[in-house]
C-alpha cells in the first residue's frame, strides 16, 4: 500500500470528521496540524498535500506559506465561485465543495494524484499525455535530465503545460522528496523580486523562495521578466550555490535545482538585451520544446477525454462523452490557449450540457475560425507571442534562412510557415544576405 500522507489545518467540525472518515476508507493518512504547527517548524517534506478551511481563501500570505510545504487544497462545505476564484489566486492548488462522502473522496483523491507531488504515485506517461513525436521525445528528455542537478529552460507557448514538465523533472529526480516552489517572475512587482526571491530586506522575515527550495528544486516561471539587479543575484547562485541575504556578514549556502520557462527564446531575449548573456547561457544547460496543441494532431482527442474525465467526475456527472462531431470540432480548432483552453472549454461543456452527449457548442469555442488578416506591427515593445513573432521575423528574415528562424524562434520549420500564413507574414523571395559566420 502506497503510504499518502495528508496534513489537515480543518476547523474542528463536520467537514474536518469527515475528511478523516473518507481518507481512512482509501488509506490514506490524516494527520492534524493548525497552520501555526507548520510556521514553526513542522518537516517540511511530512506531506502530500494540506487540507485547509474556507476561512483562509482570502489570506494569501497564509497559502503562500503553507504551500511552500506541499500542494494547498480547500475543502469548502458552502463553496462559491468568488471563493474558488480567490482561492486559486492566492495560491491553492485546488478547490473542493464538499458533496456526499464519495464526491468528496474522489475529489480530493483527484486532486493529490494530480499534484505530482505523492511519492510512488508518480507515472510519467499518464503525466505527460500524448502519442505524436514530439510528445514522445519530450518524455525522453524528462528522463534523461531529471537524475542529474543541471538547469533546465523549458519553452513553450501559453499553456503548453511548462508547469506541469517542471513538476514532473522534480518528481522523477533524486529531490522528489524535497519542497517544489515555483515563481511567476512577470507577476511579482520589480521592487519586489529581490525581496520575494532572496528574502525580505531590514526588519522582514519572509525567507524567500530560494531558501524554501532547499533540498529541492526551484521553478522560475517568465524568467525572462527578472530585474537585472535578480538576473545578477540568480548567476551567482548558479555560480556559487549560494545566497547573500540583507544584514547578514556571511553568505549561506543553497542546495537547489533551477527549473526555468519562457514563452520567448531565452537566446533571442538575449540578443534583445532583455536577458544577461551569461544567465542565459547557465540556464540553457539542458533545453526542452513543448510543442503547441495544433501541432500535437490527434493528442487533442485524447487529452480531451482525459479532461472529460476528471471534470465529470469531480462536477458528479458520470457517462458522459463526446458527440462526433465535437470531437471533429476539437480536432479541426486551432486551440491557441493550448491545454489550458482545452481544459477550461472541456469543464464548461461538463457544466452546461444538458445530457450525456457534448455537443460542439457546449465547448464555448468559435465553431467558425475568424478570418486571416495580414498584422501590420510597428517596432517597439511587445506584449503577446504573436506581437513578438511578428517582431522578430520581420527583423530577421534576411538575416537568417527559414530554418535558422524556426531554431531561433524555438519551432518547427512546418510551424513557422503555418504562422506566416495566419498573421499575413509572406516569406520575402530576395535573396537572404548572409550577415552572420
Amino acid at each position: 500500500m502506497l503510504n499518502v500522507i495528508l496534513c489537515s489545518v480543518l476547523d474542528d467540525g463536520p467537514v474536518s470528521s469527515l475528511v478523516h472518515e473518507c481518507m481512512a476508507e482509501s488509506d490514506y493518512q490524516v494527520l492534524d496540524h493548525s497552520a501555526d504547527d507548520l510556521a514553526n517548524g513542522t518537516p517540511q517534506n511530512t506531506f502530500h498535500a494540506i487540507l485547509a478551511p474556507s476561512r483562509l481563501v482570502d489570506q494569501a500570505a497564509t497559502l503562500r506559506q503553507l504551500s511552500t510545504y506541499a500542494p494547498v487544497i480547500i475543502v469548502d462545505d458552502d463553496p462559491t465561485i468568488g471563493k474558488a476564484v480567490s482561492a486559486i489566486r492566492n495560491g491553492a492548488y485546488d478547490y473542493i465543495p464538499v458533496g456526499t462522502q464519495q464526491e468528496l473522496t474522489d475529489a480530493i483523491l483527484s486532486s493529490v494524484l494530480d499534484s505530482d507531488m505523492a511519492s510512488g504515485l508518480f507515472n510519467l506517461e499518464r503525466e505527460i499525455l500524448g502519442n505524436c513525436d514530439e510528445i514522445r521525445e519530450l518524455r525522453n528528455l524528462v528522463r534523461k535530465v531529471a537524475p542529474t542537478d543541471g538547469s533546465v529552460l523549458l519553452h513553450g507557448a501559453t499553456g503548453t503545460g511548462k508547469n506541469l514538465v517542471a513538476k514532473c523533472i522534480h518528481s522523477t529526480s533524486n529531490r522528489s522528496e524535497g519542497p517544489f516552489v515555483k515563481l511567476d517572475c512577470d507577476r511579482v512587482p520589480p521592487d519586489r523580486v529581490m525581496d520575494e526571491l532572496f528574502g525580505g530586506g531590514q526588519g522582514e522575515t519572509y525567507s524567500g523562495r530560494v531558501l524554501a527550495s532547499n533540498g529541492g528544486t526551484l521553478f522560475l516561471n517568465e524568467v525572462g521578466s527578472l530585474p537585472s539587479e535578480a538576473q545578477a543575484a540568480l548567476l551567482h547562485l548558479l555560480d556559487y550555490n549560494e545566497i547573500q541575504q540583507f544584514g547578514q556578514d556571511q553568505p549561506i549556502a543553497v542546495d537547489i535545482r533551477i527549473i526555468v520557462a519562457s514563452v520567448f527564446p531565452l537566446d533571442t531575449l538575449a540578443d534583445l538585451g532583455r536577458i544577461g548573456r551569461g544567465l542565459c547561457t547557465r540556464l540553457s544547460q539542458f533545453r526542452l520544446i513543448l510543442p503547441p496543441l495544433t501541432e500535437r494532431g490527434d493528442d487533442v482527442a485524447l487529452l480531451a477525454e482525459d479532461k472529460l474525465r476528471k471534470h465529470s467526475s469531480a462536477l458528479g456527472k458520470s457517462g458522459m462523452e463526446f458527440h462526433v462531431s465535437t470531437v471533429t470540432r476539437m480536432l479541426q480548432y486551432d486551440w491557441p490557449g493550448n491545454i489550458r483552453e482545452l481544459d477550461q472549454a472541456v469543464e464548461r461543456a461538463v457544466l452546461v450540457s444538458e445530457s450525456n452527449s457534448i455537443l460542439p457548442e457546449d465547448l464555448g469555442i468559435d465553431t467558425i475560425p475568424p478570418p486571416q488578416h495580414p498584422v501590420e506591427q510597428s517596432s517597439g515593445e511587445f506584449t503577446t507571442l504573436e506581437d513578438y513573432f511578428i517582431e522578430f521575423v520581420r527583423a530577421n528574415e534576411e538575416r537568417y534562412t527559414e530554418t535558422e528562424l524556426a531554431e531561433k524562434l524555438g519551432i518547427s520549420r512546418k510551424s513557422l510557415w503555418e504562422r506566416r500564413n495566419k498573421l499575413g507574414i509572406p516569406r520575402r523571395r530576395a535573396k537572404v544576405k548572409r550577415l552572420h559566420t
